[in-house]
């Protein structure tokens, strides 16, 4: 539809729908659209939350962690600030070197506001306290990494 206020509600709607089986890669899709292409920016921020909303109670992460990576470069910081926050509510920690990335930018061009939310993204999803540097926290995840792999190897 042209009207932005229709593409917003459309959006809300889809969120608020169960789990589509079958047609779930249809609606996957389709905000995945609404949340890379819309011209409007509250329909993008829309689809940023619908999209972390769905993603966390879907079968599979990536459709989801995948659109609100490529979500956290988007112009508007609304719209950014609530792909790195969808983000951390996914509670996959594949995420964090995208939201190390997004913290680095933030900080590169003096987006305190869009710091702020990264900051407290990645305290959410790795479930720490402490404001970190963009360098601490790629300390912290390559600390984590090692330690992952290793108990993995190991099967503890």
């Amino acid at each position: 539809r042209p009207e932005a206020q229709a593409r917003r509600r459309a959006v809300h709607l889809l969120g608020q729908l169960p789990y589509g089986r079958d047609l779930e890669p249809q609606v996957r899709t389709a905000l995945a659209i609404r949340l890379a292409e819309d011209e409007d920016w509250l329909v993008r921020k829309t689809a940023a939350v619908v999209v972390a909303q769905r993603g966390g109670r879907d079968t599979i992460l990536y459709p989801a962690r995948n659109s609100l990576t490529r979500a956290l470069s988007d112009p508007d910081h609304a719209v950014a600030s609530a792909a790195a926050t969808g983000l951390a509510s996914l509670d996959d920690p594949r995420a964090v070197p995208d939201l190390i990335s997004f913290l680095r930018r933030a900080e590169e061009s003096s987006a305190f506001a869009l710091y702020r939310v990264g900051q407290e993204a990645l305290q959410t999803l790795t479930g720490t306290t402490g404001r970190r540097s963009v360098r601490e926290w790629g300390e912290w995840y390559r600390t984590w990494d090692v330690v992952r792999k290793k108990t993995r190897d190991t099967g503890n």
